[in-house]
């Protein structure tokens, strides 16, 4: 019988009795089977989180299985169900962190927690359960130093980043979130604006400006917000730093990057997104800026 199947497809029933047939009250056999990792990795509780199957985790814990086993990449049972948002994947994180003993602090290969992943996936409810019990949580990062705001900003998940800037601004003791914690950067000098402008999504980049997000700020290439707006081809991000964050009176319209000395247009053009360099140009940017070679944007 394969119980992984079982436990993918959730039959508590059927795996329950299938176990107790199979192992009766051989321990050994238990803790084979309660063991027992796929070619993932994964155990069988391994795949109750993941498919969101509480009933089936609770008789596992209950027979002895292991709440923080690793799978492959080293994630554990609560990681799992972190990725997910529904109804049953929030139940197994509650259950498994309140009554199994699930220790949210264990980090995977890339250095994340549980709560880093719950940021990414938007799990908010799952995200402010977190929280609630270790509000120190929010205050980690990932081995590139990437903290769980540039998870959330990056995925676009706003009322996620809103609960982080809360979180931040009740720990700092003020009115306004943490400005370190809404500037932190990751090893290549990104802060969490970078990231929501990136991946075009302009609300969560206005509510991290309003918690005094840092529009000046370079990452550790030189480039400014409009130089990795224009590299990723977010036209409405671009459009929102033209229009609303006065990057033109910033001086970063035609701002060169330290080391290849290229223009937010010289990189527009580049990746060929004729929609920002319209944008651009519109705005007075100069094509006759030169980068480290010499190029102009139109030769890039």
């Amino acid at each position: 019988m394969d119980f992984h199947r079982l436990a993918e497809i959730g039959d508590v029933r059927q795996l329950a009795n299938q176990l107790n047939s199979t192992c009766d009250d051989d321990e050994i056999q238990w803790r084979h089977h309660l063991d027992h990792q796929d070619k993932d990795g994964k155990t069988l509780l391994h795949i109750c989180a993941q498919y969101g199957h509480v009933d089936c985790a609770e008789f596992l814990v209950s027979r002895g299985a292991e709440v923080n086993c690793l799978k492959r990449n080293e994630w554990t049972p609560v990681m799992l169900a972190c990725a997910k948002t529904s109804p049953g994947h929030r139940a197994i994180v509650r259950f498994l962190v309140n009554e199994a003993g699930a220790d949210v602090w264990l980090r995977n290969k890339d250095g994340w927690t549980c709560f880093h992943v719950a940021c990414r996936s938007g799990n908010l409810d799952v995200v402010s359960f977190l929280l609630d019990k270790y509000p120190e949580i929010w205050d980690t990062r990932g081995n590139t130093g990437r903290t769980p705001l540039h998870s959330a900003a990056m995925a676009g998940h706003l009322e996620v980043v809103r609960r982080l800037l809360s979180t931040s601004s009740s720990s700092s003791g003020g009115g306004t979130a943490n400005a370190a914690a809404v500037n932190a950067k990751d090893s290549s000098g990104t802060p969490p604006v970078f990231d929501a402008l990136r991946g075009g999504h302009v609300d969560v980049a206005r509510l991290l400006v309003s918690a005094g997000g840092d529009l000046d700020a370079r990452d550790a290439l030189g480039q400014s917000v409009l130089h990795a707006a224009c590299q990723a081809g977010q036209v409405d991000s671009v459009a929102f730093l033209l229009r609303e964050a006065d990057v033109v009176g910033r001086g970063m319209l035609n701002a060169q990057t330290a080391k290849f000395r290229l223009t937010a247009l010289h990189l527009a053009a580049k990746e060929r997104f004729p929609r920002v360099v319209g944008l651009l140009m519109d705005a007075g940017a100069d094509d006759s800026v030169e980068d480290f070679r010499g190029r102009r944007p139109a030769l890039v």
